[in-house]
């Protein structure tokens, strides 16, 4: 014979059902604020020849990527040579070799992320000349992130580029922790069973909805990357599904619909919670300017660049850092294929012929392969420390492809 409980206290539906009507209720009240929330995503009006007053070429690389890599930052060696801080001077050998030689200090009213990006290259009262090759280390690294992270906090306040970021984030917690504890507190047996499989939908629905918050964060998104996040989010709401069917099929103190009547709302909220993020006026009127501005850099006609070449004939130098910045030189090398800028006053090398294409691709693997060298040495030795017992480490763009994280 069984054995039998009697007068055996059976589990309170309340939390449970409390859990789901707040689920439901985060889920449609921030779905709706999310899709009512306007956009008006930037689109250049027009040609822009010159950027924005003000802006820097890592600032401008910054605004429109949404993140800061390293040939953002190293953007600002031409930058400032244009502006006479210093001079480049490349030699050869088995590599190129870029030596940077200060001219002159920033100015005191520069912004804190170029100060110290500056100074390490050239400290103060040390030395006034910067071997990319062998200067890079670690500690010039260190530097770097260190900067990376002072130009991702200058647009705060007046200069905010996006609103409602951390509401969106706030939103994503609350929804997805909601739906957990429903799922934790749905079973009339074990609440550790349900708890496991509230993990599972809290880690793959919020896996959704910071990456969508992630993506609203930049202004420039490519086809392949939202088909990505579509392809990826389909299979993580399948596997959040199953989870929640797993637990509305066991022991469940109430109907499998108000589950999955919770489930809805929450899953859509997840795909959609990046568009509560919006653009603030100062970044929509910056951003239409660099707009036009990049589309001059990619697709510019032979005709205007000989008038502004002839107005400035150091126009092309003056815009290499942008292009730089924008991941655009071989686009902005190209147009010039017909006539040859002359050699800039600020680069010193011993071509009898001056190639300013030479120049682009000494600039490029000159500056950026020694940090990029930095990092895959650092990143093998912290490995091997952690394999043997050790750790640390630092965190930062990689040579031109990490950035300041958004989440």
């Amino acid at each position: 014979e069984g054995v039998y409980f009697v007068n055996a206290r059976k589990p309170s539906v309340i939390p449970g059902m409390l859990f789901s009507a707040l689920s439901i209720a985060l889920g449609l009240f921030y779905l709706f604020k999310a899709l009512l929330t306007p956009h008006d995503r930037t689109r250049a009006t027009a040609v822009e020849f010159y950027p924005p007053a003000g802006i820097s070429s890592a600032e401008a690389g910054y605004i429109l990527s949404g993140n800061v890599t390293d040939t953002i930052m190293l953007s600002l060696i031409p930058y400032w040579a244009g502006k006479g801080y210093l001079t480049v001077e490349e030699s050869e050998g088995e590599k190129i070799f870029l030596t940077l030689t200060k001219v002159t200090d920033l100015p005191a009213s520069a912004p804190e992320y170029e100060r110290t990006l500056f100074n390490a290259m050239f400290k103060p009262s040390v030395r006034d000349t910067f071997v990319c090759e062998t200067d890079s280390g670690y500690s010039f690294v260190t530097q770097l992130d260190k900067a990376k992270n002072q130009l991702a906090g200058l647009f705060k306040g007046e200069r905010a580029l996006l609103q409602n970021v951390r509401t969106a984030k706030i939103a994503v917690i609350a929804v997805n922790l909601a739906y957990f504890l429903l799922l934790t507190f749905c079973g009339a047996i074990s609440l550790v069973d349900n708890a496991t499989c509230g993990l599972y939908s809290l880690f793959t629905l919020g896996t959704i909805g910071s990456w969508s918050v992630r993506r609203n964060c930049k202004f420039r998104r490519n086809a392949g990357e939202t088909v990505v996040f579509a392809i990826v989010s389909i299979l993580l709401i399948v596997i959040a599904a199953f989870g929640s069917y797993v637990c509305a099929s066991e022991d469940c103190l109430f109907p499998p619909a108000v589950i999955f009547a919770s489930f809805v709302p929450v899953a859509l909220f997840n795909l959609f919670a990046g568009r509560m993020i919006c653009q603030t006026a100062y970044s929509r009127s910056v951003t239409e300017k660099l707009e036009g501005f990049r589309n001059f850099i990619k697709t510019a006609e032979l005709s205007r660049l000989n008038l502004l070449m002839h107005d400035n004939p150091v126009y092309y130098y003056d815009i290499v850092p942008y292009a730089m910045a924008f991941d655009l030189m071989d686009s902005w090398a190209g147009h010039f294929e017909t006539f040859t800028p002359e050699q800039p006053y600020w680069y010193y090398c011993n071509m009898h012929i001056w190639d300013y294409h030479h120049m682009k691709t000494a600039m490029f693997s000159g500056l950026s392969r020694p940090v990029s060298h930095t990092r895959s040495t650092h990143a093998a030795s912290s490995s091997s420390s952690s394999s043997s017992g050790g750790g640390g480490g630092y965190s930062g763009g990689g040579g031109g492809g990490g950035g300041v994280s958004r989440w």
